[in-house]
């Protein structure tokens, strides 16, 4: 087994356990016809900016809930019921999030999108970069412990896929005064 600070090294370079892993679940699903995306750490890597994460999270439908099991454990992702994820390739968790669903507290009225809303980048259906940047901002906004690196995963973004003010247009009402704030903190120097 890969020790866990040597994963995300590999991830880097597109390889190890972290890919193999969500390469196994896409080929699971799409076994089944489920529609899915990418969402978390490895959408913010797709789209740009390039860093480590240690988890596959993925976005289905909840009605979907019953093949996405049976096609995961099938493909040899075992659900681990205390962690209450599935798990891959070394040890690797996959967190399974459902289409609809407020995302955070309710403080921010963000619901997961549908798991549709996708492009696909070195073949994988990842989330497009609308809605990851509605997600990361509504965590980030929202959960105290997550709020370094979702707020930073935005500015990143913003940074490598050269977005301005124009594109809080695209973004839900209540998050655009934040995102246009984060393009400064993007352009800010150092």
């Amino acid at each position: 087994m890969i020790a866990p600070k040597w994963r995300g090294l590999l991830m880097l370079d597109d390889r190890g356990p972290v890919w193999e892993t969500a390469r196994a679940t896409a080929r699971a699903l799409r076994g089944v016809r489920v529609p899915f995306c990418i969402v978390g750490g490895l959408a913010v890597y797709e789209h740009g900016y390039r860093r480590s994460t240690e988890d596959v999270d993925v976005l289905i439908e909840a009605k979907e809930q019953s093949p996405v099991r049976r096609a995961m454990n099938a493909a040899g992702l075992t659900w681990n019921t205390s962690r209450r994820e599935f798990v891959g390739p070394g040890d690797t968790a996959v967190h399974v999030l459902f289409a609809g669903e407020r995302i955070a507290s309710s403080d921010v009225r963000i619901r997961k999108p549908s798991p549709e809303n996708v492009s696909v980048i070195d073949g994988l259906p990842v989330i497009r970069l609308a809605p990851l940047i509605e997600m990361k901002l509504a965590v980030g906004l929202s959960v105290i412990r997550r709020t370094h690196r979702d707020l930073s995963d935005v500015v990143e973004l913003i940074a490598r896929n050269r977005l301005t003010k124009a594109f809080a247009s695209k973004l839900h009402r209540s998050l655009r005064r934040e995102f246009r704030r984060l393009v400064e903190v993007a352009r800010s120097p150092g």
